[in-house]
């Protein structure tokens, strides 16, 4: 199986490959660029030049709020992820294109905010729903990811590629897993506050585990 792992920014591969080391030559990692628009770029160019069996993203996230199954520093792969900010108007007035009957990528695609992915079959960590929200501008303060959260109840977190890259490898109609960890509480821009290095090393630790079987 040839897995290709991508990773957003050359900051984010460096740490995770400090301590990540595939045994397997079957693996390819590429840094994959930061947001969506790199993301849907970089994605489309690299499938096209490897022709993965299945694709890994992996990186940081800011986590909407902290609790018993997520934390800061922790990881975690995730079973959903969604789009936000397709649509008319923002915060309380922001309507979802689906909402307005648009498709928003051509008429054959499904009119969805949201695409389901599968975990990997080794990890059963969280059984509940664990949704991902890729955004174009992360939240700046903790009023608008609450705001974020409002509409989308089951989002954990959120970040700036994942959705990209999903629907890239669906409408290839490759396997996508997604491993975020999470560095920060989303919408806190103070970054004494971050954890990036545990959160990336607690991705390492996973990819580490996933590349074993």
């Amino acid at each position: 199986m040839k897995t290709l792992l991508l990773i957003p920014t050359k900051p984010e591969r460096d740490a995770i490959t400090a301590t990540f080391k595939p045994r397997r030559s079957d693996w390819i990692i590429e840094t994959l660029g930061f947001g969506v628009i790199a993301a849907s770029v970089c994605a489309t160019e690299l499938l096209d030049l490897h022709q993965p069996t299945r694709v890994i993203v992996a990186g940081i996230a800011g986590l909407y709020r902290s609790d018993t199954d997520h934390k800061i520093g922790d990881a975690a792969w995730f079973d959903s992820v969604a789009i936000d900010g397709i649509g008319v108007g923002e915060a309380a007035t922001y309507q979802a294109a689906e909402e307005l009957g648009w498709a928003w990528f051509q008429p054959d695609a499904p009119a969805s905010s949201s695409l389901t992915i599968p975990r990997p079959d080794f990890n059963h960590d969280h059984q509940g729903t664990t949704q991902l929200v890729t955004v174009c501008s992360a939240s700046a303060t903790l009023h608008e990811a609450a705001a974020r959260r409002l509409r989308f109840p089951n989002a954990v977190g959120e970040d700036m590629e994942s959705f990209a890259v999903a629907f890239a490898c669906q409408r290839r109609e490759i396997a996508v897993h997604v491993i975020r960890g999470f560095s920060n509480l989303t919408g806190d821009r103070d970054k004494s506050h971050w954890r990036i290095g545990p959160a990336l090393h607690s991705v390492a630790d996973q990819l580490s585990r996933l590349s074993n079987l």
